[in-house]
């Protein structure tokens, strides 16, 4: 039903659009190679890490000493690569009271089963202390979460746009981000990146124990400057392409 309404969706753009924003080189490469668009049709935006939150004043998490994963709890999202990876690290940690903090809905509308069988992995390896959903958090609570944190955890096996939403909210406000390898997070091209391998679990283990002593200050104030560079390209993009579109 999703593939076919999505097909539909594709069609429906190829036929009557002009111009095409497509959010990555990875995308704009299936659009042309599996739905034949017009290369000259499509706009590439590329990474933006665009800070649209002029506050700089955010409230300490009851949790210390964790990594975050800020996704939907999607069977695609892969949450159980870094769960096994995540347990890696504990064994090989014993004395750590690092947690991993997950955010995003709880259910998988196309595996409704998904998270049943997350859960049990998460009892099955005894990290029910160790890793917590937060649910659906609001944009202040979850930028809460966001910049105290070790480090993001991006474990994605596909995304549209490159690291997802979550890499750009990381980079937006200086917080380092573990991505997997796939070919579209490779254009993730600003902040500070630490790929790991998606088919090693030894890879992101290494990553989860190698996370520095977070300095929000440092932080904010870095990642600000970048930000603007980020807003400034990505309006320039749209507003020099505006015309055409409006042809």
């Amino acid at each position: 039903r999703v593939i076919w309404y999505r097909n539909y969706q594709f069609r429906k753009v190829k036929k009557y659009c002009a111009k095409i924003l497509s959010t990555s080189e990875s995308v704009k490469e299936d659009l042309i190679n599996s739905y034949n668009f017009s290369e000259e049709k499509i706009i590439t935006l590329g990474f933006n890490p665009i800070r649209f939150e002029e506050n700089n004043k955010f409230k300490k998490p009851v949790y210390e000493n964790y990594f975050l994963i800020a996704n939907q709890l999607w069977e695609h999202k892969n949450h159980t690569y870094a769960i096994k990876a995540f347990k890696q690290f504990i064994d090989n940690n014993p004395e750590s009271n690092t947690k991993l903090l997950c955010t995003g809905y709880l259910h998988d509308h196309r595996n409704i089963s998904h998270n049943n069988k997350l859960f049990n992995l998460i009892n099955d390896l005894k990290l029910e202390e160790r890793i917590i959903f937060l649910g659906y958090l609001s944009r202040d609570e979850f930028l809460d979460y966001l910049i105290h944190a070790n480090a993001v955890v991006q474990p994605t096996l596909f995304e549209g746009t490159p690291g997802g939403l979550s890499a750009a909210d990381s980079v937006s406000y200086g917080v380092d981000v573990l991505l997997s390898d796939i070919k579209v997070n490779k254009e993730v091209d600003k902040g500070n990146l630490y790929y790991f391998d998606i088919n090693d679990l030894n890879s992101l283990s290494k990553l989860y124990d190698s996370s520095s002593e977070v300095n929000i200050p440092e932080r904010l104030t870095k990642s600000k400057e970048l930000s603007e560079f980020s807003k400034n390209r990505y309006s320039n993009l749209i507003y020099q392409n505006l015309p055409t579109i409006e042809k």
